[in-house]
């Protein structure tokens, strides 16, 4: 019989984290085990691999072994989500952990609605405490199933969508049927992979027990960097959105301009940075082209940062920006 569950977790050097992510997850069931571990070692150069490998030793009915040369997350987790073999995949980094009870709290959830969507609370920490606070949390809707699309919304109108994947659960075959993979080679590619199944999932349930806890401030975590990468990266999802959302109906077409407004806005705060390097044409011209979207925005500063582009620039605007950040 299939597991109920796949937990994906790519490994890349974390040799430090991996006993105690796993851990986690190998005890976070009180009922007999309905999930599996896929362990995807994306080309480790220290002893992850090797750990991988014990682990899938010790518990071969449940824990699963790949290896292959790195690639990256994106590749690591689409590796992860052909391999598995459950109804519902969970997508966990291996320097984050499950909370006790996850997976059975998880199942609870899940229930007999079997929505396409799960939203689940996470948890922050700081690296080596056991200090615990609200990353996202505290769904107000409690155990109802309801319209995927119209908390995509709202979430997006309340700034309360997050992006990262592991904050969802979903049905692997919704992920089949629709052909949903991460996009590989890019920074942000969560932003893409969460707006693609949010428009494509019509159910979704709220799950507020305690499920992920998130590691923050972890030395030498991707999401410490900021580089001009990261930032044109960003502008390619929003262009990949807006160029989908064509082909899309008026309601999911609404949701796709709303997705790139958020995402632009969080452009026009990255390329303040950039404006006195050989890069502003290439930003100005960008912001110019796609200005619009403050309009769409559902944020009320971005009225006037729209207000600001029209009274002294685009280039003036980012200084200013800037400034007021420092």
């Amino acid at each position: 019989m299939n597991p109920f569950f796949s937990v994906i977790v790519p490994v890349y050097n974390v040799e430090a984290y991996l006993q105690e992510c796993m851990e986690s997850v190998l005890t976070s069931h009180r009922v007999p085990a309905n999930y599996e571990i896929i362990l995807i070692n994306d080309g480790s150069t220290d002893h992850s691999g090797d750990l991988c490998d014990v682990y899938a030793s010790q518990y071969p009915e449940i824990v699963h072994t790949v290896h292959q040369p790195n690639e990256g997350l994106s590749s690591a987790r689409n590796t992860g989500i052909r391999y598995a073999s459950g109804e519902y995949i969970v997508l966990l980094d291996s320097d984050d952990k499950l909370a006790p009870g996850a997976l059975d709290h998880l199942a609870v959830c899940v229930g007999s609605d079997f929505p396409d969507l799960i939203v689940n609370h996470v948890d922050q920490f700081a690296d080596r405490t056991n200090h615990y606070t609200l990353f996202n949390g505290n769904y107000p809707e409690g155990d109802r199933v309801l319209d995927c699309r119209e908390e995509y919304m709202k979430l997006l109108k309340n700034k309360k969508f997050v992006t990262s994947a592991w904050t969802f659960t979903v049905k692997r075959e919704l992920l089949q049927k629709k052909k949903i993979s991460f996009y590989e080679g890019i920074y942000h590619e969560d932003e893409l992979w969460t707006h693609k199944i949010c428009l494509a999932a019509e159910t979704l349930k709220y799950n507020d027990e305690p499920f992920y806890l998130y590691r923050i401030n972890r030395a030498g975590s991707i999401m410490s960097a900021t580089d001009l990468k990261h930032l044109s990266d960003k502008m390619f999802i929003l262009r990949n959105i807006l160029t989908d959302a064509e082909k899309l109906d008026f309601a999911k077409k609404e949701l796709a301009e709303a997705k790139a407004a958020e995402l632009y806005w969080s452009i026009v705060f990255g390329a303040k940075d950039f404006m006195n390097t050989e890069h502003k044409g290439e930003l100005i011209s960008f912001l110019s082209r796609y200005m619009n979207l403050l309009k769409k925005s559902k944020f009320s500063e971005a009225k006037v940062v729209n207000a600001l582009f029209s009274l002294i620039g685009i280039k003036n605007t980012e200084c200013a920006l800037k400034k007021w950040k420092q």
